[in-house]
């Protein structure tokens, strides 16, 4: 949900979860987007997913032919489908959006890329930045969730031994 009351949402009758109808709140009634042909937008974490102050829309869909997950943006009626850098075999998540349009993402990887097994990116207009792992000496894996406007990053990062953390990294 935004600072001004819009919000992004699914809503489902299945058990489980597995089928979905994905609804936006406009601040006055509900719509129901429509998704192109080739989009798998059936589960829980697909479809629109975060919106900022702007109504611009960050979210995800499977994509039927590869069968991934991929990352969207939508702006001002425009919608930017997106991978995260570096071949992602495993998918793009998109985990966060900020006011100024910072999207969030975690790419999956497989074991010959230089991002095994898992990177986090933020992107801003199409351009990713690969976001630091927390600076532990057990820790296997990061993952971000969240991001404010400030730049602040929460997460968890999963130690060798498979336990998660939870952290809170403050922008300087």
């Amino acid at each position: 949900m935004s600072n001004t009351g819009l919000a992004v949402g699914a809503a489902s009758d299945t058990p489980l979860w597995t089928t979905a109808t994905h609804w936006i709140w406009d601040g006055k009634k509900y719509q129901f987007p429509t998704f192109p042909a080739g989009w798998d937008v059936s589960g829980e974490w697909a479809g629109p997913l975060f919106i900022n102050d702007w109504g611009e829309i960050a979210g995800q869909y499977v994509d039927v032919q590869s069968g991934l997950m991929r990352g969207y943006l939508q702006s001002r009626g425009r919608v930017t489908t997106f991978d995260a850098p570096g071949n992602p075999t495993g998918g793009t998540y998109v985990n966060g959006m900020t006011n100024t349009g910072t999207v969030l993402l975690v790419g999956l990887y497989d074991e010959s890329s230089p991002y095994y097994p898992q990177h986090c990116f933020s992107m801003v207009g199409g351009v990713f930045t690969a976001l630091p792992n927390v600076p532990f000496a057990d820790a296997a894996s990061t993952y971000v969730w969240g991001l404010n406007d400030r730049g602040d990053i929460s997460g968890v990062w999963i130690d060798t031994g498979g336990l998660w953390h939870a952290f809170v990294a403050f922008r300087k």
